[in-house]
């Protein structure tokens, strides 16, 4: 079997030889693990955070990338951004099913979006989390309570884990958790609430394990 398929480099490691182990996110086979044979001495050096057509090929398990070429603007991530994305790359590879995921889209809309403004790359990395998280079966609706009615402008909620979005005088999430629904950038109140929730269900997950990337992003 031989696809072309549009792809990101996730992840690669040390494998047999000039080699390398290669994880890449596409929207046709999700995220795949190829051979690059070779690829340590190749003069073109595959590059993380770009849109790339590659060719592989194989029937097995652990398929073989045959080449490679860029089909996107030139992206020169520091900083912040880059530690984003390092963080973005990590929790893909720990926490993805192979099989299940379709977000090349958002991955290009998140690296799209970076700016110089923290705030703006807090959010857009909340709604990135948010939409993996739904793809492999940890979504939450922000449009709705416990007992499946509407988000209501006027009144107030608190979050219980493993419960949802609860009716509370004293809670402190109100109209902004409408925004949140409709993906609209709330106060730096919510934004922190956003970062704790989406903390707390990717921590379960985790089960114990590190993201090393983590230091350097949420320093």
């Amino acid at each position: 079997m031989t696809k072309e398929v549009t792809a990101f480099l996730i992840h690669s490691r040390s494998y047999k030889n000039n080699s390398k182990l290669l994880d890449f996110l596409t929207d046709d086979f999700g995220l795949i693990r190829l051979v690059g044979r070779g690829v340590k001495n190749s003069k073109d050096k595959l590059q993380s955070f770009l849109k790339l057509k590659i060719l592989f090929t194989g029937n097995g398990d652990l398929k073989t990338l045959k080449s490679w070429e860029i089909i996107d603007n030139p992206r020169y991530l520091q900083g912040n951004s880059l530690f984003l994305m390092m963080y973005i790359n990590e929790l893909i590879v720990k926490l993805a099913p192979s099989d299940k995921l379709n977000l090349c889209k958002d991955y290009l809309y998140l690296l799209n979006n970076l700016t110089v403004d923290k705030n703006n790359n807090e959010w857009q990395l909340r709604l990135f989390e948010n939409e993996f998280l739904i793809q492999i079966g940890y979504g939450i609706d922000f449009e709705v309570d416990n007992f499946g009615g509407n988000i209501k402008s006027n009144l107030k909620y608190s979050f219980v884990e493993n419960i949802g979005f609860v009716l509370d005088e004293n809670g402190i999430i109100s109209e902004q958790l409408i925004l949140v629904a409709k993906k609209i950038m709330p106060n730096s109140q919510m934004l922190q609430f956003c970062k704790q929730i989406n903390r707390k269900r990717i921590e379960s997950l985790l089960a114990g394990r590190e993201l090393k990337s983590r230091s350097l992003f949420f320093k």
